[in-house]
């Protein structure tokens, strides 16, 4: 996993292929409940296909930094972005509940793992 847990328990990883290949990741840190998920879409990718992947969310946050555009999306605990290549959707839970700097962080991780 990622460097950010690298004692977690009970890892069990779950992935899908459609309709966009997906990864997520449910386990146990430091006595919390974790779910980490990523989605990453290349064929659609665009700012313009971001937005529209967003606009059904009322509360978002534009976020700078990372990628070409970026938004955090509390409901989710998401961060979602456009890189020029990719469109990609990472969520952080804790125990259910999304964690703004740690999806920030994991997306930050993943983003520089993907595009080496």
């Amino acid at each position: 996993m990622l460097s950010i847990f690298p004692s977690a328990e009970n890892f069990k990883p779950f992935s899908k292929e459609k309709p966009y290949p997906s990864c997520s990741y449910r386990f146990k840190f430091k006595g919390e409940k974790y779910k980490v998920g990523l989605t990453l879409v290349r064929k659609y990718a665009s700012e313009k296909n971001l937005e529209k992947a967003v606009s059904y969310f009322k509360e978002k946050e534009l976020l700078s930094g990372i990628g070409k555009k970026a938004y955090y999306i509390s409901q989710k605990g998401q961060v979602s972005l456009y890189n020029g290549n990719y469109l990609a959707h990472v969520y952080v839970t804790i125990n259910e509940k999304g964690n703004k700097n740690l999806a920030i962080q994991i997306t930050t991780e993943l983003i520089e793992k993907i595009d080496n």
